[in-house]
């Protein structure tokens, strides 16, 4: 059996600057299922078919939301409010709390997979490519993106060099808030890393031997063993 790993993509200022290990349109692998009986017959398709069958989904993204079941038409409306796509975009339901979006538009995809983390009633939504032959119950989460916060951070930190190499050393980071950047938030500074699921976080660090304390917006409700 595989064991699909889905890597949430961290979202960045520009999208060229993120890799999506997407499947190739014109790679098909080789069917290596040649056992056929009358309880369970093998249904054979040439590579030309299978490419036909898949070249409607190139390009979805696959969505879930860690930690909370969420149905269908309410993911939908929530979908619309966050993303506001400019067309038409199409949503499937795969079981075991994922969902299949389709878009008409590439510039509506690119700001679903690129701006956020975003959250659904408290939860993190994982965007990820989409690949072949996906089966639900077969998938491993091991990465997604969060924001964490620094409160009571001293104000002459408050600087691009300083915010990422403290984000670096915790987790790997993706971008800074806007506001937190431009020095608009006095309160906290406000980081987009990309965290392992597998691992616990940091929940600290130092500056000149001063300890500061790292929370994990919206981390409470994720299971650190299976992502949900």
């Amino acid at each position: 059996m595989m064991l699909w790993k889905l890597i949430s993509l961290c979202p960045c200022a520009a999208a060229e600057d993120i890799e999506w290990e997407e499947p190739d349109p014109s790679d098909v692998e080789e069917d290596f299922s040649n056992d056929d009986d009358d309880v369970c017959p093998n249904i054979e398709f040439t590579k030309e078919e299978i490419k036909s069958f898949r070249a409607p989904w190139w390009g979805s993204l696959l969505l879930k939301v860690l930690g909370r079941r969420v149905g269908y038409m309410y993911l939908r409306k929530r979908l619309e409010s966050l993303w506001r796509p400019e067309r038409r975009h199409v949503a499937v339901s795969f079981g075991s709390d994922y969902f299949l979006v389709k878009f008409e538009h590439l510039e509506d995809r690119r700001f679903a997979r690129t701006e956020g983390p975003r959250m659904v009633l408290g939860h993190y939504l994982t965007v990820h490519p989409s690949v072949p032959d996906f089966d639900p119950q077969e998938v491993q989460i091991d990465r997604t993106a969060v924001w964490l916060h620094i409160p009571k951070f001293p104000m002459e930190y408050y600087n691009e060099v300083c915010l990422r190499r403290i984000a670096n050393r915790l987790e790997k980071i993706a971008k800074i808030d806007f506001n937190t950047k431009a020095d608009e938030k006095g309160k906290f500074a406000r980081l987009c890393v990309e965290v392992n699921l597998n691992r616990w976080l940091r929940a600290k660090f130092r500056i000149r031997g001063k300890p500061f304390l790292v929370e994990y917006e919206g981390i409470h409700s994720v299971c650190f063993g299976c992502g949900r």
